[in-house]
């Protein structure tokens, strides 16, 4: 039996969402961005304001796009459950105006604006895993295999004592001999904290306690 070209659609669909998820899953940890604008603060770059896209968020916002249309009916469905009427409903619309609208009164909106895009991305990603029906299993066996090159890295990052800077891995350099990378003294030693792929040793030691 010969598919219809909306069902040969919406099979490449499903099939490009399975290759897209666990590719999220792989990409997400590591810091490898596009810069687009930078932002300063008394002079100094200023991180949290800084204006670029993460690799790891393009491929997130592909999966959802992708989940939106290969589960459409299910989409729709939540977002009749979110939004219904009663008193519930009113209570959540009004709790969103109100972090509208203090969003929108920050002083530095920009940051504020950078801070909500990385809440819906991460929002909307799981939103999608969740209406995908992705096994338990399957998830926590790649949540696993993203974060074992980042293990790796940090054993040779505290082998090597020193962390060269990789622009495709997103990884900065840092040199236990300068201020500002994340040490341990012990006498006249600074011993380096390994970073992994994260922008902070603490970063890593969470992903790897949740793996484990």
């Amino acid at each position: 039996m010969s598919m219809t070209p909306m069902t040969k659609h919406h099979t490449l669909l499903k099939n490009t969402f399975a290759i897209l998820w666990p590719l999220s899953f792989l990409i997400l940890p590591w810091q490898t961005r596009w810069i687009i604008q930078d932002a300063t603060l008394n002079g100094s770059v200023w991180e949290q304001a800084r204006m670029s896209v993460y690799v790891g968020q393009i491929l997130i916002w592909l999966t959802v796009v992708c989940g939106v249309f290969v589960f459409w009916k299910e989409w729709r469905r939540l977002l009749r459950a979110i939004w219904k009427q009663g008193s519930d409903a009113t209570v959540r619309r009004g709790a969103l105006v109100l972090f509208l609208m203090l969003t929108l009164a920050s002083v530095n909106l920009q940051p504020s604006l950078i801070w909500w895009w990385q809440v819906a991305s991460i929002v909307a990603f799981v939103s999608t895993l969740w209406i995908a029906m992705i096994p338990r299993a399957a998830l926590l066996q790649w949540l696993f295999v993203a974060v074992l090159p980042h293990a790796l890295l940090g054993i040779y990052q505290y082998a090597e004592q020193d962390i060269a800077a990789s622009t495709v891995l997103g990884v900065a350099a840092q040199h236990p001999w300068e201020r500002g990378p994340s040490v341990v003294e012990h006498g006249l030693y600074r011993v380096l904290r390994s970073y992994g792929g994260f922008p902070h040793p603490n970063i890593l030691g969470g992903w790897l306690a949740v793996v484990l």
